[in-house]
């Protein structure tokens, strides 16, 4: 096992995750803030999703040599199902890249001033010229975007959080404030992400071996599980209804200085980039195969048919598409854990 492969694949496996509802503490708020305390529990059920079945994904498609996600579902999936997911999974991936450009769109309006369209189309310049370099492209942006995102989000929180007793979170968090469906968003939450990060992972990791994508795996499963709790304890001490604006944990960095808050407006803008990469490679390695596309003519579709979709703002994005891809992606899963069991009970004949 090559640690520094091991590194890339885990910080690659963050980054996917990471994007813009996530690091703005919208996305947090949305699936586990607002049901306070039983929000805590959904984050500890989520992550069985990032720490152990994403993991196992990995090494499952190592050992059967799957180059992409829409080989494993052509090869275990009948075919009239691995249509159905596979355009599922497109769909994902545009929301997606839609919901990452809508957030850096947001960012540059209401931190830098720039028109909301203005920032989207930077941050689309610099995606694909990052992406012009392929896979290295994707690692290396992932290697260095990301240990500043995990930096600046602690260091926020950490900061934020001294003012709040222990007898707050017991007293306050108590009990649920909004509905009892605490467990599906947890649920729904978990399914979403990890269906995307199974996506930009089995594409982008087909030349690493089962040992280095399961630490990978782990380790990332495990730093998005912290990452989780600590944005968790901070939206959830400093909102007690719906944040009023679209960013909520830059009003958290805000409350210790402009060193924090411009730090942060950094650490969120590498969210939004590093995930809106991956997505962006895996979805353009699918249309290349589909379509017998060149490189970068996928590239262009892709940001053809995304811009539209950004016109309905961050929030509302986050609001209206990750339930429903949560659902999506766990019929997925359900699919994917039952070839697992087949394939266990089988052997390794089935390859």
């Amino acid at each position: 096992m090559k640690v520094g492969r091991t590194w890339r694949i885990a910080l690659t496996y963050i980054g996917a995750v990471v994007g813009a509802g996530f690091s703005s503490g919208q996305e947090i708020w949305h699936f586990f803030g607002r049901h306070g305390l039983n929000g805590l529990q959904g984050i500890f059920i989520s992550a069985l999703f990032f720490c152990i079945l994403g993991p196992v994904y990995f090494r499952f498609n190592s050992e059967l040599g799957v180059k992409s996600y829409h080989d494993f579902l052509y090869r275990y999936f009948p075919y009239p199902v691995a249509v159905l997911i596979d355009f599922i999974y497109i769909f994902f991936l545009i929301g997606s890249i839609s919901v990452m450009l809508a957030g850096s769109g947001t960012l540059f309006n209401e931190v830098v001033g720039l028109s909301y369209r203005t920032g989207i189309m930077t941050t689309l310049v610099f995606i694909l010229a990052t992406l012009y370099l392929k896979v290295e492209g994707v690692l290396t942006v992932n290697s260095y975007l990301i240990p500043v995102l995990i930096v600046i989000t602690v260091l926020t929180v950490v900061l934020f959080l001294p003012e709040f007793s222990i007898n707050f979170y017991f007293q306050e968090l108590k009990g649920s404030l909004e509905g009892n469906n605490w467990f599906t968003d947890s649920v729904l939450y978990g399914s979403y992400n990890l269906s995307i990060a199974m996506a930009v992972i089995t594409g982008i990791g087909r030349k690493e071996d089962k040992k280095t994508l399961m630490s990978g795996g782990i380790i990332g499963g495990i730093i998005l599980l912290i990452l989780n709790l600590l944005i968790f304890l901070g939206v959830a001490a400093a909102f007690h209804s719906p944040p009023s604006g679209e960013i909520p944990m830059l009003f958290l960095a805000a409350q210790r200085g402009k060193v924090l808050y411009i730090g942060y407006i950094v650490g969120l803008y590498f969210a939004m980039v590093s995930t809106a990469i991956g997505n962006y490679y895996a979805l353009n390695h699918r249309l290349i195969s589909l379509f017998n596309l060149k490189y970068a003519i996928g590239l262009l579709i892709i940001s053809i048919m995304i811009l539209p979709l950004t016109r309905s703002g961050f929030a509302g994005l986050v609001e209206k598409l990750y339930p429903a891809f949560g659902y999506l992606g766990f019929i997925i899963l359900t699919g994917y854990l039952f070839t697992l069991i087949r394939y266990k009970i089988r052997g390794k004949d089935d390859k």
